[in-house]
């Protein structure tokens, strides 16, 4: 089994949103995740994108706890993030 690489420039530019959501659905219920090319995204910014990433990560713990997004959100360590919050204590995920 391979990591399915999809093309979405037929999406972007309106050549083919229907094939590339297709192949997506596919890539999703059959393999659970794929990789995408034809973004358009240059590659020196995907490169320092990153190397920032990398660098905040390799922080120690307690100055990654530190860190405030503008929207609320911060770093949220291993075991922190409960996604199933809003979900009834009878339901089954």
């Amino acid at each position: 089994m391979s990591i399915p690489t999809i093309d979405i420039s037929p999406y972007l530019n309106g050549s083919d949103k229907e094939g590339v959501a297709a192949e997506i659905n596919r890539a999703c219920e059959e393999i659970g995740f794929f990789m995408i090319k034809g973004h358009g995204i240059p590659t020196d910014l995907l490169t320092d994108v990153q190397a920032v990433s990398k660098k905040f990560f390799d922080l120690p713990l307690p100055q990654k706890e530190e860190s405030q997004a503008p929207f609320g959100l911060g770093y949220m360590g291993v075991g922190k993030e409960n996604v199933a919050a809003t979900l009834d204590d009878d339901s089954k995920v």
